[in-house]
């Protein structure tokens, strides 16, 4: 890189720092691969050589005319920072006739928004999406939520730019086996999925979240409880895996309570249907049938978007679209 105090800026440093360096603007502000990118409309790059080199302005050229100027990088960088929350070294966005003026901390602002790429300060509006069941049951009860995107780049951006998906569930009757039900659906709290795998975390809208990240309900009580926190969004694959299990072995209701349990499981097609499954199933430790559960036992999906705050396409659409969702449930 020759980028200096007092140098020129060279399409190679400039090129650099919009698609060639290992860390770079357009790998998140544009498509991406994987868990890098935003999905916006990528900054063009410039032409080298002495024979028509297209000079580096501070003007405010728009995203995809040809030559993007120092406007467009540093505009984009501060952009990202401001939508994930990031910290970075000041530097004055200039607008059409400003002296370009010497950005030391460019690199290392550029690595910033790579690291906290998952990061996000804020969300849009929530909505939610939930399913009754309509008939009594004895032995299981399967709910089977779709979640559909336009395309398997729309489920990336929406991760990758903050979204998450939630899923909860209800009971409200608590006569004598409807008791169990109730409590198995109250201790499942509120899942979270989220793009993090493994053991790491992302900070969106002010708090720490793992792949899979459960909040309690209030009224929960003591129970069992196995939770896979490092199944986010890029560990998704065909199989159903199961991500949470809630056991309810301190019910006072014992026949049934002991080995009756309620589990959430996850599945993607890798392209534009995500499937979240929640499964109540009553095992008595008799081998009798248990007592009838009533209906009303509901699931709900919880969408909550990225924001368009920072991100948008012209017209300020979005660039990971509204998924759809719609649900199944089946009963034994």
């Amino acid at each position: 890189m020759t980028y200096s105090v007092g140098g020129k800026i060279q399409a190679s440093d400039y090129n650099g720092w919009i698609s060639t360096s290992a860390n770079n603007v357009n790998k998140i502000w544009g498509a991406g691969t994987g868990n890098y990118g935003y999905g916006q409309t990528s900054i063009n790059t410039v032409a080298g050589g002495s024979a028509s080199p297209t000079k580096i302005k501070a003007g405010t050229t728009g995203a995809g005319t040809a030559g993007e100027y120092w406007y467009q990088l540093l505009n984009k960088i501060s952009a990202m920072a401001s939508h994930q929350g990031s910290t970075i070294t000041s530097q004055a966005v200039p607008v059409a006739g400003d002296k370009i003026t010497y950005v030391s901390a460019l690199p290392t602002n550029i690595d910033t928004i790579t690291n906290n790429r998952l990061n996000a300060a804020a969300q849009g509006a929530s909505s939610s999406h939930q399913h009754t069941n309509t008939v009594t049951w004895n032995d299981s009860l399967t709910f089977t939520a779709t979640i559909t995107f336009a395309s398997a780049a729309h489920a990336r951006y929406y991760f990758n730019a903050g979204g998450q998906i939630g899923v909860q569930s209800s009971h409200s009757s608590i006569n004598n086996i409807n008791q169990v039900v109730n409590l198995l659906a109250v201790n499942m709290g509120t899942v979270w999925f989220s793009s993090p795998i493994g053991a790491n975390t992302a900070t969106i809208n002010g708090s720490t979240w793992t792949g899979v990240t459960r909040v309690a309900n209030p009224l929960e009580q003591a129970s069992t409880i196995t939770q896979n926190n490092t199944w986010g969004f890029y560990n998704w694959n065909s199989t159903d895996t199961q991500v949470l299990r809630v056991e309810e072995d301190t019910y006072y209701y014992h026949a049934y309570g002991n080995d009756s349990y309620a589990a959430v499981y996850v599945s993607y097609n890798g392209a534009t249907t995500a499937t979240i499954k929640v499964v109540f199933d009553l095992r008595p430790d008799s081998p009798t049938i248990p007592p009838t559960v009533a209906s009303g036992t509901s699931a709900t999906i919880i969408l909550r978007p990225p924001t368009t705050t920072h991100l948008s396409t012209a017209g300020g659409s979005n660039t990971w679209g509204t998924p759809s969702v719609s649900w199944t449930s089946t009963t034994a």
